[in-house]
């Protein structure tokens, strides 16, 4: 109940923006193929680059159960990238600008797009920070299909060599001055990993201020061997801190990061 289906023809060589609004109820929609594949899913915003041609269907639904009125917005994106691409060297690339009402791309006003020549396979660590607004980072390949986003931190690995474009988006619709830094990323495991065993691994610890890894300062570094097709659970908790955990592979390619799911 609640829900409403439409059907659409997509293009595999296009990407879209689905943005659905209502100011009536609390909607969520669904995008699946036309064999019933779920393709993704949001309360506001989908990213989408179909792999085939054909048929796709939205599923509209009141989340909450009320009945109202709702808009659905489906269209082409085109992210008009610089005209020259930026290289990012061994040092990186830094930079500080402004960002107003007058910077719009085609994810609307209050954004700016910065564009890359990355490498293929060498891991990425993408980083912004405002103190005037609440950023948000999109990175997109040249045919502005979305590779990642992220509200501060992005790691990206391309697979293939060319131009990508980040765009540095004011979540909040406000002004202000942003700092932007796109450097290559090497992560330095421990000497000797760390073995699991059948009762698995504790570790306790500290962090201070001096700690630091190629992640940020007040981070620790721990390497485990893990076995393929061996599912496993990562907890980590602090009563002094506010903790984030990130996993990565040997080759520093990010599986899976996660704040808060398991409580504080």
């Amino acid at each position: 109940k609640f829900s409403k289906v439409f059907s659409v023809n997509l293009k595999a060589d296009k990407s879209y923006l689905i943005d659905a609004e209502s100011q009536d109820l609390d909607c969520q929609f669904y995008l699946f193929d036309v064999k019933n594949k779920l393709l993704g899913q949001d309360h506001t915003r989908l990213f989408h680059a179909p792999t085939a041609d054909g048929e796709h269907r939205i599923v509209l639904s009141s989340f909450d159960n009320k009945e109202g009125k709702f808009a659905i917005k489906l269209r082409e994106l085109n992210i008009r990238g610089e005209a020259k691409p930026r290289a990012v060297g061994k040092t990186g690339l830094k930079l500080n600008q402004d960002l107003d009402e007058k910077n719009v791309t085609d994810l609307g006003d209050y954004s700016r797009v910065v564009s890359l020549q990355l490498k293929a396979g060498q891991p990425y660590m993408l980083d912004v920070k405002s103190d005037d607004f609440d950023s948000q980072l999109y990175v997109f390949d040249g045919k502005s299909k979305l590779l990642a986003q992220d509200r501060a931190k992005v790691f990206h690995v391309p697979t293939a060599n060319g131009v990508h474009h980040l765009v540095v988006k004011s979540f909040d619709s406000k002004e202000g001055k942003f700092n932007l830094e796109v450097r290559e990323f090497n992560l330095k495991g421990e000497a000797d990993p760390r073995d699991l065993g059948k009762k698995g691994l504790t570790v306790k610890g500290q962090i201070n201020a001096n700690d630091d890894t190629p992640v940020g300062k007040a981070g620790k570094v721990f390497s485990v061997q893990m076995k393929a097709g061996q599912t496993y659970t990562i907890e980590l908790n602090s009563p002094d801190l506010d903790s984030y955990l990130y996993l990565f592979d040997a080759k520093s390619t990010l599986l899976a990061q996660d704040d808060d799911s398991g409580g504080e």
